[in-house]
């Protein structure tokens, strides 16, 4: 239990502040690292080669140091193969990804000091140990925590194995003390980087997730636009839209555009009897029997104005128009919206108007609105009704 705590404990410190940043980091991280992996091995490489030539009998004085370099060589490979390996997994564990930045930087701040410690009784100087610990500064994002403790457990191996190696003398103890100075600024500039590249990320989402906001307020706003709030079909001004696009459209491809223009019978009575409540709620039907209508059509239905609608079918003849007229009619006898002040019908009825015509330079598209809009007429003069 105790160990299970310690284990959970360590991985939340490690853990970025929002997992949506986790992908970010380790992708940066991850190409870095290969960077760092290719660099260390050409690096030990050289040395290796220059020792095996014979040019560098100071800096190894002993047959370990070429050992170490070659055993540097292949674990470096290992590494730079596993995080070619890595790449290619997506979906990958948080946790083994916070896992692996911190052994991977511990193993490459380990490595410097261990060539410094080799280097340290030939040449008196640690100026890899420092430059490295730099390094990983300048280059992962680790959170403050976990860096320090990176820092200081390695710093201290580092210290220790000095004093073993080396008797304490003042150049042993400037040594320390450089590099001390050196760890120490190392971890200063880490955690400014770290927070400022933080910062970048939380300013970039809020970025996205305002622009997202805003999207969804324009598409809103658009909606309400185009929208009658009464009905929830389109209004006059998408109407308007509308027409015009398909009036180009049917031009170019030479079909037909049909317009139905709908009136309801005796409104004017239905809602002086009935209240203007409940007139809103038959208007309100009757878009929705609209837009049932005109499902898998390339068709939209609009409140024109008052108790007016209008209808709108993209590749539709006359007849076909007419037919559709007539289901939509049929729809809205079928409502069963009482009406008792009507003088036709004992229910809320429809008139309706069809006109159709196949765009060209020699016709308008006013002349078919006002043809259907005549059609209209003509029917309710038939049936005696006041429009």
């Amino acid at each position: 239990m105790f160990f299970k705590t310690i284990k959970n404990l360590l991985i939340n410190n490690l853990c970025y502040d929002d997992d949506n940043f986790t992908q970010d980091f380790f992708y940066t991280n991850l190409f870095r690292s290969k960077f760092i992996c290719i660099f260390c091995i050409c690096l030990q490489i050289i040395t290796t080669v220059i020792y095996l030539i014979g040019r560098a009998p100071i800096l190894f004085s002993y047959t370990y140091t070429m050992y170490f370099h070659i055993t540097m060589i292949i674990i470096s490979t290992f590494w730079l193969f596993f995080l070619c390996k890595l790449n290619h997994f997506i979906n990958i564990n948080k946790n083994l990804i916070y896992i692996v930045q911190f052994i991977f930087t511990s193993y490459i701040l380990f490595l410097g000091a261990s060539a410094s410690l080799i280097d340290q009784p030939a040449t008196d100087t640690i100026s890899v140990y420092p430059i490295i610990a730099m390094a990983i500064a300048l280059t992962y994002y680790l959170k403050p925590t976990y860096s320090l403790v990176i820092y200081l457990f390695i710093h201290i191996l580092f210290i220790v194995f000095s004093i073993t190696f080396k008797k304490l003398s003042l150049q042993l103890s400037l040594n320390i003390f450089y590099s001390t100075i050196f760890v120490l600024l190392s971890w200063i500039i880490s955690t400014l980087l770290y927070k400022n590249k933080l910062s970048d990320l939380k300013n970039r989402k809020l970025i996205e997730l305002t622009n997202s906001k805003l999207l969804k307020i324009n598409s809103s706003l658009n909606e309400l636009c185009c929208t009658d709030f009464l009905t929830g079909i389109a209004n006059r001004r998408e109407f308007d839209n509308f027409i015009n696009l398909e009036w180009t459209k049917c031009k170019q491809l030479s079909i037909p555009l049909s317009v139905i223009m709908i009136d309801v019978d005796f409104f004017k009575l239905f809602n002086d009897n009935y209240g203007h409540q409940t007139g809103d709620y038959c208007l309100k039907k009757i878009g929705q029997a609209l837009s049932e209508n005109l499902i898998n059509t390339n068709g939209l239905a609009a409140r024109y104005g008052g108790e007016e609608f209008i209808v709108t079918l993209e590749n539709y003849d006359k007849t076909a128009a007419s037919l559709k007229a007539e289901r939509i009619k049929k729809s809205i006898a079928n409502l069963n919206i009482p009406h008792k002040f009507s003088p036709i019908c004992n229910f809320v009825t429809i008139s309706i108007g069809v006109s159709t015509v196949i765009p060209s330079n020699s016709t308008s598209m006013n002349s078919l609105i006002e043809d259907a809009d005549i059609e209209l007429y003509k029917e309710k003069e038939k049936h005696n009704i006041m429009r």
